[in-house]
Order: C-alpha cells, then structure tokens, then sequence
C-alpha cells in the first residue's frame, strides 16, 4: 500500500558524499552500504524517481520503494548510470 511508505523527492546522486547529504543511513562499505528504503516518490515532470550518477564508488541499496510517474521514453523509475555499486529490489513501480 502507499499509505506504507514516506513521500519523498526524486532523488539525484552524482557523488558519494550526497548519500550522507541526504542523511541516508549506512557507510557505503559492502556490510554496511547506503539504504534508500521506505519512499513514495513520484517523478512531477516524468522523468526518473531516483537516478544514480556514473561517479558512484560506495555501495547502496534501493530497497523497498515505491515509484511513479517515470513516464517520458528515456527514464525509468530507477535510473543507473554505469553502475555496478548497487542493488534494487522489493520496489513498486508504477507508470
């Protein structure tokens, strides 16, 4: 359900240290990597509801999300940008 979730802003990662900007919880090693979890983020524009730059060196996680409105053709509910840092799953994704 939505109700299950917090609203949020679409979020834009181009360097590591905007994890600790937006106050994710986590380090960004492997046992302890980054967390986006438990957002309701709808995209106001249709572009992506989360996007995470090819500068990324940490670790991170999007789990358990739910997102809408990514509806133009080149965006995606998550975006990943060369990218081999990180894992999504358990997420909603609505168009």
């Amino acid at each position: 359900m939505v109700a299950d979730y917090t609203p949020h802003d679409p979020i834009v990662i181009t360097h590591d240290e905007n994890f600790t900007q937006m106050a994710f919880p986590g380090d960004g090693t492997e046992e302890e990597p980054y967390l986006i979890e438990g957002l309701q983020i709808a995209s106001p524009d249709g572009n992506s509801c989360i996007i995470i730059g090819p500068e990324i060196t940490v670790n991170y996680e999007i789990r358990n999300c739910y997102l809408s409105g990514a509806t133009m053709t080149s965006a995606s509910g998550v975006r990943l940008l060369n990218q081999g840092m990180g894992t999504v799953f358990d997420c909603v994704f609505v168009n």
